[in-house]
């Protein structure tokens, strides 16, 4: 049983491994690249080709695998951009309000306010006569 149970984890794993590889192949082929993607330059017409023919798989996994490597990078860039975020609102002056609106940081992202205004400079724009707080 407990042999059983590593195997599923590795094959998990492998397969991980497998769509997140295909989904590198599919960004390094993309049609903008032209000639020199590297499918092209192996003589595919498509990254999905390329992996079918490496892998000896069928065409339908050859997409699905695509298609959840780039789902799955896509999420991984996705995460990476939130907890950036997060990481900006946990810098002092991102938790600084502004006094008129009592946003905390949000006029920063927005664009409102400058950099002067966050040191105290006053609030530029709908918010020109009020200092931050």
């Amino acid at each position: 049983m407990a042999g059983q149970k590593r195997i599923a984890c590795a094959r998990r794993l492998l397969d991980t491994y497998a769509a997140l590889m295909a989904a590198t192949i599919a960004r390094r082929s993309r049609p903008e690249l032209g000639h020199s993607g590297l499918a092209a330059q192996q003589g595919f017409l498509s990254p999905e080709a390329l992996i079918q023919n490496w892998t000896g798989s069928s065409k339908g996994d050859a997409y699905k695998l695509v298609a959840v490597g780039t789902m799955m990078a896509d999420t991984e860039a996705a995460d990476k951009l939130v907890e950036e975020a997060l990481s900006t609102l946990s810098t002092p002056d991102a938790r600084r309000r502004c006094r008129c609106c009592r946003h905390r940081g949000c006029c920063r992202r927005r664009g409102v306010h400058r950099e002067g205004a966050l040191a105290g400079a006053g609030c530029p724009g709908r918010h020109r006569r009020h200092a931050l707080g």
